[in-house]
């Protein structure tokens, strides 16, 4: 689109911002915004979009909207409850705000069209510029693959499509309209109208959006891991008790308890502390060693044959000691 200046119904939009090639859908409520709509209806389906600096404002005025938006066509209309209307619309052109032209009953703008500029045509010489821009072109779609790679909400036939984009302002403007970005940053590449800026801009913010997803598996997996590890010994303990109430024989278990108790009391060293909560589960652990196939065998029909229900070495309260003591031998017949 050349050059221009035009006369447009205007709506204020909160927290959204609209780009070229961006199509999406919003509601309107508020009576100026449905009136603007109405009216470029029943024109020529063109409309200016402006995002309101603060989404609190109930009554958006010229001082209250950024001055740079986007020239957009309405695609369809939906009526719903309560006199919102759901809005499709298509981005087509950036464009800056002149005046306003009135704001009642709706608002009005007279904005001008804001061609894009490329300083890197004008900086490098013809061949240099058609290999940079290859480059460009390369840079960028293995940068948003790597983003499709993590983000999930975003559809694969969008990359399948952009695949075969072998224009750099098209594709910029494709990638940028197509990825989640806070509306804050989508605003700032919707002011940049340099292509060689824009592009520097869009793949920093896409590079940041990929450290900031890694860094959220990183910190989902840890808390995975943590919850796993809660749940196996919460498992265990439920176990413990249910075996215990089985046997009726909880005296191993109530001194691993009487331990764990002495142990968080106890005022050491964490390491200390820490080889001491080890050393109590094995010792739970080695108790339950030749119990649980008992159990197994049990619930399949055979009779539980549960050799020791005590680990195999002198209780830690009372040892017994074998100095002087005479053992007889006897065999079994």
């Amino acid at each position: 689109m050349s050059k221009e200046t035009r006369s447009l119904p205007m709506v204020a939009l909160r927290g959204l911002a609209v780009l070229p090639e961006m199509v999406r859908h919003f509601d309107v409520s508020r009576e100026k915004s449905l009136l603007a709509i109405e009216e470029a209806v029943q024109g020529d389906q063109k409309i200016f979009l402006a995002a309101q600096k603060d989404i609190e404002v109930a009554d958006p005025g010229a001082e209250d909207v950024y001055q740079v938006g986007c020239i957009a066509s309405i695609r369809q209309i939906v009526k719903l409850p309560k006199k919102i209307s759901r809005v499709l619309i298509s981005g087509e052109a950036r464009a800056v705000i002149n005046t306003i032209e009135f704001e009642e009953p709706y608002l009005r703008a007279n904005v001008t069209v804001l061609p894009d500029t490329d300083s890197l045509s004008e900086e490098l010489p013809a061949e240099k510029e058609k290999l940079s821009e290859e480059a460009m072109l390369r840079g960028l779609r293995d940068v948003f693959r790597e983003y499709l790679a993590k983000e999930p909400k975003i559809s694969k036939e969008i990359g399948a499509q952009l695949e075969g984009i072998s224009e750099l302002r098209q594709l910029v403007d494709l990638v940028a309209a197509n990825t989640p970005f806070p509306w804050e940053d989508t605003q700032e590449l919707l002011e940049e109208n340099d292509l060689a800026r824009r592009y520097e801009l869009l793949v920093y913010k896409l590079v940041k959006e990929i450290q900031v997803l890694n860094v959220k598996e990183e910190i989902q997996a840890k808390v995975k891991e943590r919850v796993d590890q809660n749940q196996r010994e919460y498992i265990l303990r439920e176990e413990m008790k249910w075996i215990r109430e089985e046997l009726g024989d909880d005296s191993m278990l109530s001194d691993a308890d009487e331990f764990q108790q002495a142990a968080d009391a106890l005022k050491a060293p964490e390491e200390v502390k820490e080889k001491l909560n080890k050393e109590i589960k094995r010792f739970r652990m080695r108790w339950l060693t030749p119990v649980i196939p008992a159990l197994w065998e049990a619930e399949a029909g055979r009779s539980p044959e549960v050799k020791s229900s005590r680990p195999a070495w002198p209780t830690w309260r009372n040892p017994i000691s074998t100095k002087n003591t005479k053992i007889s031998r006897r065999s079994e017949e």
